[in-house]
């Protein structure tokens, strides 16, 4: 199935005007754009058609914001940051193609977070640096595969939570859970 993300950019970027109208040009262009595909209706690529979609959004992108820092007589360095936010989760960011992708980017900001909660099978840490085994979530995990595959360290911002996740009737971490707590926004949170 087609994402809007992948009609979008399939269809628009390849094409001069397409070009011009994913490139957010005009006096009020910020300093740095960050993109986030949660307005894509999608968190992330689901294949490999959508992530060289966003290989070539990114391209694309960076290409329109370095074009207007020059019109304004910015030298690139002095010009506009280019960055999104990235999964932490392997199911996520193995699908990406981050060393083409990296060329693009000011800097990755690395979602290091909601790693267990209401749709998990077992309680857990929500943002756990180490994981118990090597197949676990864990940042730790995603930075190594980032880097590994090709993304400088001092490019990645890692994100943490400025919240909790609640697991009821459980032994604790690793165990079954039935129910989630209340929370301030949404169950469990």
């Amino acid at each position: 199935m087609e994402s809007k993300y992948s009609r979008i950019t399939l269809s628009t970027a390849s094409t001069s005007t397409g070009k011009q109208s994913t490139t957010p040009l005009g006096s009020n262009t910020p300093a740095s754009l960050t993109l986030t595909w949660d307005l894509v209706r999608r968190e992330y690529p689901q294949n490999d058609q959508e992530a060289r979609a966003y290989v070539d959004l990114l391209r694309d992108l960076r290409d329109g914001l370095d074009a207007h820092a020059a019109s304004k007589g910015l030298a690139l360095a002095d010009g506009y940051e280019l960055t999104i936010a990235a999964p932490a989760g392997s199911s996520n960011y193995e699908k990406l193609h981050v060393r083409e992708m990296d060329q693009y980017l000011s800097f990755w900001n690395l979602m290091a977070y909601d790693y267990t909660g209401s749709w998990s099978d077992q309680a857990g840490h929500q943002a756990q640096l180490f994981g118990a085994s090597s197949a676990e979530l864990s940042t730790d995990r995603a930075v190594r595969w980032f880097t590994e595959n090709g993304v400088p360290k001092a490019k990645l911002v890692i994100g943490v939570p400025l919240y909790g996740r609640s697991f009821m009737h459980t032994k604790g971490a690793g165990h079954a859970f039935k129910g989630v707590g209340k929370g301030s926004w949404e169950a469990g949170k």
